[in-house]
Parts: structure tokens; C-alpha cells; sequence
């Protein structure tokens, strides 16, 4: 980064993993009791505060070429994965960091497990999301459920009901761990992020957001619901606005799965602005709508952009920030009801599963007739779906064309304590405008990706003209009272 003119603005290069860094507090001068103070005036908002830790790699480099700073000069053997090389020991770099840290030796495991319960114990931590977790939890042969780390931060008592999610992969051999971390461990789901994002260019299948809508069950299924946390967009790579604005990432890298419209970059073209605008609500609208947990990277909320880059760790402090002065308040708006339509619909917080065969949600094409079976697989896609690497190629016409319109019916069960009437989600893949007649009668829109703000409504409807990529939610004309003051 040096070599480049480049500096870390994440910090994810840590030694000292039990010290806030006092660049983050407001004078610099005492950061641990500033956190303490800001985690206290938090928790009495109603917030939890988590922290996104790194245990995986440090900021001593490669052997041989990064600094000795601190365990490479105490135990190297011990605190590095290492493995035989052509001149001797090399760092087995399983993170793309310069070293991996070994969590197979008892004492970096003890570091860890006292490392998390002081954040809990000195400052009241609530949670924390675990980078590249596939790292912490490899032995000789590869990543494994037992993991003696897994059970030594499981008999932590400090770390009783303490809420732990892994990012569920690294750069190893069989490092791609999705639905391997045992109880009360949570995912994030890379699976729900592409077809999300496959959905805002255009090009998802309607099986594949079936399957997003229902949390990945063929993965978690046997697990909590709450397993999967699904996001569209995280730290790493492009923000929601640059999904829709950029085709290719500025600084290189790979494809970030994105399409631009038919424009690279910020336009005035207001077509193109307003399809742009409604693919960004449609991507967090499925976010907020499937089962397990969401969630959205500050600033997505209101359009921010990184003006099309993808490696967020190396940005100036002007693209980093959330940018306040010009936030899209339209785009906050929409995303403040789609929260509140969550909220309120018991039927969109399932606390079980409900997978895709599931009677309780029952499925239909844009003809209101049970989808049939060519239709589940229909998509948009320019090129070969086996060929598709994520670059951006997609567009309005491909392998099989047009729009296809899935209608999921959801009802609730009031055994497992779902209550309130019962939810139709129509989503519209591929792109071009369309015709759906909604299943199963008379219906009422609550929230549809189409408008640029909320539009409060209780005109009853038989149907709707979609264009794709599309979202609506929608309920019983019975059943929806508007809120006027809202």
C-alpha cells in the first residue's frame, strides 16, 4: 500500500487485539473510556454494539518480509500456520494477508477466548462477526466443525448468550464453509448476496430469490432461521448505489456481480437514474423481506457511493465517511417503511423455516397460476449461466428473455405464533415491463420498489404492470389499515 501512495483506513492489520485504537475517539486521549461511554449511551438508545475482530492474520507480514513486532519474535512456531517450503519454513497464507494465525496452539486460543471477554466484560459488548472465521477454525486437514476454538469459546462463560457470526470462508484449500459452523454460531450468506445482486442486474432465476426469500434453507435448514444473515452489500467491495452505477470496478479487481444500466458512473440521464433507483430499492427490499436476519451497510440507506470502487479498505477519508450533506432522503424514506412493513407483517419475521415445498408459502407465475417448472429456471443472463463470472454482463435480452413474475403467498401459522394477515410478494426478474395478475383474488399494495417514496394506499387491486427488475408487497384489502401520520 505504501509502495502505491495507499494507507489501511480500515485498521484490519491488528497486533494489539484487546486495545480500542485511540484514533477513534474524539480527543485521542483515553478511547477506553470514551467506548465505555458511547457503548452505555447505545444500549440505552436500544442498541447492541458489536465489533468485527480479526483474529485471523496480524500486522507482522510475511516471514522474512514483514516487521517482528511482537509474537513473530516470541513464538513464531506457535502463533503462525506455517508449513515446509522450498528454502524452509514459509507462512501458509491462507488469509491473502501475509500470515495466518494458528489457532491449533492452546495459548492463541486462550489470547482469543480473554481477548472477547474483556470487550464483554470491560466495555459490554453484545456480539461479534468474526473475519475469514474458516481460518480460526482450520487443523492440519482444513477447516472443521470440531474446532477446539469452537469448544473453548463455547465454555466461556463470559461468552454465555454473547452472539457470534462468521464470515464463513478464507482464501485455503476448502476454505468455503457456508452452513459448517455448529450452534449458536450465525452466517453470512454469499449465496442470498449474489442472487440479490443477480436480481438488481437483471439477471437472477426465480428459483435462485425463492430460495434467497426461504434463508438459504437447503443450507441451514435444522438451524435456527436466524442462522443466515443476509446483505446485498458489506465493507468489502461495492455499495448498493455503485451496484447500479458501475459495470466494472475503477480500481480493477474482480466482478462485483453489478450492471450499470446502460451508463458507467453518475448520469443525468433520468431514465436511467430512475431504473437505477428502483433496482437499488428492489435489492434492499429483498433484503428486508427474505427470512433470517438482514443487514445493510451504513450509508446504503441513502445512496452512498464509492464512486466505483471495490476495495473500501484502501478509499480517501471523503469516500469512506457517510456523506450526510448528500444523502438521497427519498431512498431513506423507502427504506425507513420497508423496515416498518417488516415490523408489522409477522409473516415477513417467520421464526421458523419455511422452505421453498413449504405448504405455507405457496408459489405462482404472473398468470396467477402455480409456477410450472420451465419457468424457475428462466433468466435474463447475456451469457451462459455456467460461464457467468459476476463481471456485470448482463442486460435486457438474453438466453431465454423477458421479465418472469414469482408470486409468493405467504400465510401465517398461528401455532408458532404468527399472527396478521397473510402476505403476497411479487418480484419481477429479468428486466422489461410486464403484466401480473395476482393470485388468489383481491389484494392491496403496502410497499412497491417501483415508487421513488412510500406511497400510502387502500385501492384494492387485481393486478399489477411490473417492470424488472420489481418488488411489491402487498396484503389483504381488509386488513391494511394506512397510518396517515406516518
Amino acid at each position: 500500500l505504501v509502495a502505491n501512495g495507499q494507507r489501511n483506513v480500515w485498521g484490519y492489520n491488528p497486533l494489539a487485539w484487546a486495545a480500542p485504537h485511540s484514533g477513534y475517539a474524539s480527543s485521542g486521549g483515553d478511547p477506553v473510556a470514551e467506548l465505555r461511554w458511547a457503548v452505555q449511551r447505545l444500549h440505552e438508545a436500544g442498541l447492541e454494539v458489536w465489533l468485527d475482530v480479526v483474529f485471523n492474520h496480524t500486522c507482522e507480514g510475511s516471514l522474512g518480509v514483514g516487521p517482528i513486532l511482537s509474537w513473530r519474535g516470541f513464538d513464531n512456531r506457535a502463533t503462525y500456520r506455517l508449513r515446509q517450503g522450498a528454502d524452509g519454513l514459509v507462512d501458509d497464507d491462507v488469509t491473502g494477508c501475509g500470515n495466518a494465525v494458528n489457532t491449533c496452539s492452546p495459548s492463541v486460543r486462550r489470547l482469543v477466548v480473554e481477548t472477547l471477554a474483556g470487550w464483554v466484560r470491560d466495555y459490554g459488548i453484545d456480539g461479534f462477526r468474526f473475519d475469514l472465521a474458516a481460518t480460526l477454525v482450520r487443523d492440519d486437514h482444513g477447516p472443521t466443525a470440531d474446532h477446539p476454538l469452537l469448544a473453548d469459546l463455547a465454555a466461556s462463560p463470559a461468552l454465555d448468550g454473547v452472539k457470534l457470526i462468521a464470515e464463513p470462508w478464507d482464501l485455503g484449500p476448502d476454505g468455503y464453509c457456508l452452513g459448517r459452523f455448529p450452534e449458536p454460531w450465525r452466517e453470512w450468506n454469499d449465496r442470498f448476496r449474489d442472487t440479490a445482486r443477480d436480481l438488481g442486474r437483471g439477471v437472477a432465476t426465480p428459483a435462485s430469490v425463492a430460495a434467497a426469500l426461504t434463508a438459504t434453507a437447503d443450507v441451514f435448514h435444522g438451524r435456527p432461521v436466524t442462522t443466515t444473515v443476509n446483505a446485498v452489500a458489506t465493507h468489502d467491495g461495492f455499495t448498493v448505489t455503485d451496484l447500479v452505477s458501475y459495470s466494472d470496478p475503477v480500481d480493477g479487481g474482480h466482478g462485483q456481480r453489478s450492471w450499470n444500466g446502460g451508463l458507467e458512473g453518475p448520469t443525468a440521464d433520468t431514465a436511467v437514474s430512475a431504473a437505477r433507483a428502483r433496482r437499488q430499492r428492489v435489492m434492499i427490499g429483498l433484503t428486508l423481506f427474505a427470512q433470517g436476519v438482514p443487514m445493510l451497510v451504513a450509508g446504503d440507506e441513502i445512496g452512498r457511493s464509492q464512486g466505483g470502487r471495490g476495495d473500501g479498505y484502501t478509499l480517501t477519508s471523503d469516500l469512506w465517511g457517510v456523506p450526510w450533506p448528500d444523502a438521497d432522503w427519498d431512498l431513506a424514506t423507502w427504506v425507513a417503511e420497508a423496515v416498518r412493513v417488516r415490523k408489522q407483517f409477522s409473516v415477513l419475521r417467520r421464526p421458523e423455516w419455511v422452505g421453498v415445498g413449504d405448504g405455507r408459502i405457496a408459489w405462482y407465475d404472473g398468470d396467477g397460476r402455480p409456477m410450472a417448472e420451465d419457468l424457475w429456471h428462466r433468466t435474463n443472463l447475456t451469457v451462459d449461466p455456467a460461464d457467468d463470472d459476476g463481471s456485470g454482463d448482463a442486460g435486457p435480452s438474453g438466453l431465454d428473455g423477458g421479465p418472469v413474475a414469482l408470486q409468493g403467498l405467504l400465510s401465517p401459522n398461528p401455532t408458532v405464533g404468527e399472527t396478521g394477515p397473510p402476505v403476497l410478494l411479487v418480484v419481477v426478474t429479468g428486466t422489461g415491463r410486464t403484466e401480473v395478475l395476482l393470485a388468489d383474488g383481491e389484494w392491496v399494495s403496502v410497499i412497491d420498489a417501483a415508487h421513488r417514496r412510500p406511497e400510502l394506499t387502500t385501492t384494492t387491486i387485481t393486478r399489477l404492470t411490473m417492470d424488472g427488475p420489481g418488488l411489491v408487497v402487498l396484503t389483504r384489502p381488509a386488513q391494511w389499515v394506512v397510518d396517515r401520520a406516518r
